[in-house]
Formats: C-alpha cells, structure tokens, sequence
C-alpha cells in the first residue's frame, strides 16, 4: 500500500459474478480478478493492494482488495496546490473509508467526493472514489474516475487494470482486453491482469494468445500452479470443441 501520511482506509476485494464467466471453467473463474484499489509498484498481485471487490464478481474480483476485502490507496503529499489543503481532504477521504467499512457506500462517495472539491490534484482521491463507484456496480462512473487517475499518473498500472476490469463488466471485451494489455506494459507480472486477459481471449476463441497469458502468469512466484494447468487444459477443450464444429 502507499506509503505516508494521512492515510485513506482499506478496500474490498474483487470479483466478477459467476454470470459473467459462465463459459469459464471453476479454475479459472477462480483466478479471474476484479478491481484493484492500492497502486505503485507491484508484484505478482500487486503490492499496493490487498484484495479486490468480491462483492463486485461474485466469485473473483475487481482491482482493490484481494480476496475478500478492499483496501483504499494510501498516499503522500503529491506536490502540488496547497499542502494545507490536502490535509484538510485526508479528513474527508478518511471519512469515506469510515463509510465505507459500515457499508455505507453513498456517504463514501459523498465524502470522496468533498476531498476532490477541496483538493483536486491526488490520484488517490479519485482512485477510491472510482472503487466505491464500482463497488455500487456503476462502472460508466468508475471509468471516468479511473481515467481522472491516468491524467494525473500516467503510470499508474492499477488505474489501468480497473478500467479493463470495468469496461469487461460493460461487456466491452475490446477495450476491456486493451486496458489490460496498457496495465501489463506497465506491469508485466500484474497475475491478475495477465488471467482476466486470458479469460477474455478464450471467450474471443483467440486460444494461442489465452495460452500465452496462462503460461506468463504461472511464471510469476505465488502464482497456483494448478489453477494455471486447469485453465490451460480448458483452452485445449475448448480448441478442440471449436475445430470440431467446422
């Protein structure tokens, strides 16, 4: 997570509904990630990140939480505007995490929303804002809050890997697959990115690109092994069921 003062709270872990990824096999819905909410630097799944949004798939997950809880950013003074006032939106931002860990998702948003009022020049601020967003399933919001993080910290992989996560529950498999591939140029061992990636390959019937996604994530330490083979073997069946059918 962020490093420094004040600090935001802790988000949801992240999942797509079982709905969603219907054609998948269970090893790989298992794998499939929702949205994240922590942020810089990470490895394998992200070390400003817990779990995602579980409540948002119900079976994997958004980028935020990991497994089960969501985790909001922490940040640090990002240098611009007044200090002061960023200090002041902490509080409201604080407040929001507060809400957010009663389950009360509209005063989060409220309260995201007066931090952004009061200092509109953090990332943080609107990376939160756009995981509360998603938690209520309004991912046309998220999007736009995502997009506001990538104004402000272009490399920010986790914005990226949110905005595919979100247009992938818009059932926007183009851009979903193209914000997932921006999130991996950034971060190429981002387990999750690289398995929401293979699930939407496979539902695109593009198999030898599911494959290679499959096999970079089982390159990376922590990855399960034997969710990577499932999931593998999944791609060959269906491959087979394809060719068949011509």
């Amino acid at each position: 997570m962020f490093t420094g003062s004040p600090a935001i709270g802790q988000f949801l872990p992240k999942t797509p509904s079982p709905a969603n990824r219907s054609k998948l096999s269970r090893s790989l819905l298992q794998q499939f990630k929702g949205i994240s909410s922590e942020g810089l630097g990470t490895t394998g799944i992200s070390v400003h990140r817990t779990q995602f949004l579980a409540m948002l798939f119900t079976a994997v997950t958004l980028a935020t939480m990991g497994n089960g809880a969501i985790a909001d950013r922490k940040g640090k003074f990002p240098g611009q505007g007044s200090y002061r006032k960023w200090v002041e939106a902490y509080k409201f931002a604080d407040e929001a995490t507060a809400q957010r860990h009663l389950g009360q998702i509209d005063g989060a948003i409220a309260k995201a929303k007066e931090a952004i009022q009061i200092y509109p020049f953090d990332s943080v601020f609107y990376h939160n804002l756009g995981n509360y967003l998603a938690l209520k399933k309004d991912f046309p919001a998220a999007i736009i809050q995502y997009k506001r993080v990538i104004l402000l910290d272009p490399n920010d992989s986790e914005a990226y890997y949110n905005l595919g996560y979100s247009y992938d529950q818009l059932k926007n498999r183009k851009l979903a697959e193209e914000y997932y591939l921006k999130s991996l140029k950034l971060n190429p061992n981002y387990a999750d990115a690289l398995f929401n990636l293979a699930s939407i390959q496979l539902e695109l019937d593009q198999f030898d690109k599911a494959k290679e996604s499959l096999l970079k994530a089982g390159n990376i330490h922590g990855v399960d092994r034997k969710s990577v083979s499932d999931g593998l073997r999944e791609v060959e069946q269906k491959r087979l069921l394809k060719q068949g059918g011509k």
